[in-house]
């Protein structure tokens, strides 16, 4: 009976940590690339229908991002809302072209050579595929 109790708490506690972890693990960030950016400009409204009566807009934005080594590359990606101007965010880069998810983060959050990037307004060092 022992031995029931005793596997029966091991199991208990990692039921717990898995929903723990998953709570708390975006998915879709996991194999990704980090890029950053800065939102120097206002995204672009598209509008989509999607029944009848009922139209979503989105906000495209386009901009050049840099790597931890300060590699530049130009995403485009949407969002649900309009993104605060001069907000620093970091793109989850699946495949090297498909943007799965972004954060806003600080400036000093951003390795040196992007946030040096950034700071001279995007102007240096090109992506290399």
């Amino acid at each position: 009976m022992k031995v029931f109790g005793t596997i029966a708490v091991i199991m208990a506690a990692l039921f717990i940590g898995f929903i723990l972890i998953t709570q708390n693990v975006n998915i879709n960030r996991l194999g990704t690339e980090l890029y950053y950016l800065e939102i120097t400009t206002d995204g672009k409204a598209k509008t989509t229908k999607i029944s009848a009566n009922e139209t979503v807009t989105s906000y495209e934005y386009n901009l050049p991002a840099f790597d931890k080594d300060g590699n530049k590359a130009t995403y485009v990606f949407t969002s649900e809302k309009q993104l605060r101007k001069n907000a620093y965010l970091t793109l989850f880069i699946r495949d090297k072209e498909i943007v799965q998810s972004y954060q806003e983060v600080t400036v000093e959050e951003i390795p040196e050579a992007a946030a040096s990037q950034l700071k001279n307004n995007g102007e240096g060092a090109e992506h290399n595929d």
